[in-house]
């Protein structure tokens, strides 16, 4: 009698969690639309506002279907922009993954973010949000506080792996990768906005200048 229990309890169990995970592999579905289409309007028109019903035709999804998931389009930018950061920095991991020693990883986060600019198509999802980014950034600055400092630890950690192997005389500190952070996002950003793109030659510069600016030797970047 108590296997028989179990097994009907276990019967019951299934039954339930079958609807509700089919529920739940829907919903994220229709989430992931809306988002990539919201990507898609962004790149198509170069707006970073665009309309709801735009989006929604995109989509191909209901006033209804929407408001299931998001409070308002703001709530909506919100995931947009908490994406985005998510984007970048698990493809920035993956690319410092790739490397063993903090040099590499340094010049590797660099050549990462000027990718931003070297591909096509990141260029056009990411050229509103630049063009537009000082409002965004008014209208929530925590999110954008967050991406920054998720991009920043990412390069302090490699930084830190530097000074350590090579034995830096002055020890980094995180106002050093901020401004590496700054030097390399000011110079991605101007080509996203002129839709042009880096040369070889000047990621190499702005790599070398980094590593001086560190008190270490000048780096050979992986695209040399």
């Amino acid at each position: 009698m108590p296997t028989t229990e179990r097994d009907d309890s276990d019967l019951v169990r299934r039954a339930i969690t079958r609807p509700l995970s089919e529920r739940l592999n829907s919903a994220a579905a229709e989430v992931e639309k809306i988002i990539d289409a919201t990507y898609n309007v962004v790149a198509r028109t170069g707006t970073v506002d665009p309309t709801m019903r735009d989006i929604l035709k995109e989509a191909g999804l209901s006033t209804q279907a929407f408001y299931r998931y998001f409070s308002s389009k703001d709530e909506l930018w919100l995931v947009i922009i908490d994406d985005g950061r998510r984007r970048l920095s698990d493809y920035l991991r993956h690319q410092l993954d790739k490397e063993q020693t903090g040099r590499d990883k340094v010049v590797r986060w660099m050549e990462g973010m000027f990718a931003q600019a070297t591909d096509t198509a990141a260029a056009g999802r990411t050229r509103p949000f630049v063009t537009n980014a000082l409002r965004l950034m008014e209208q929530h600055p925590a999110e954008f506080r967050l991406t920054i400092a998720t991009l920043v630890e990412q390069l302090a950690t490699a930084i830190d792996e530097l000074a350590d192997e090579e034995a830096l005389e002055r020890s980094p500190t995180h106002d050093d990768a901020m401004s590496i952070y700054c030097l390399t996002v000011a110079r991605m950003e101007d080509h996203i906005v002129l839709r042009t793109a880096p040369s070889r030659e000047e990621i190499d510069a702005t790599i070398d200048f980094a590593f001086r600016a560190l008190g270490a030797a000048p780096a050979k970047s992986s695209g040399s």
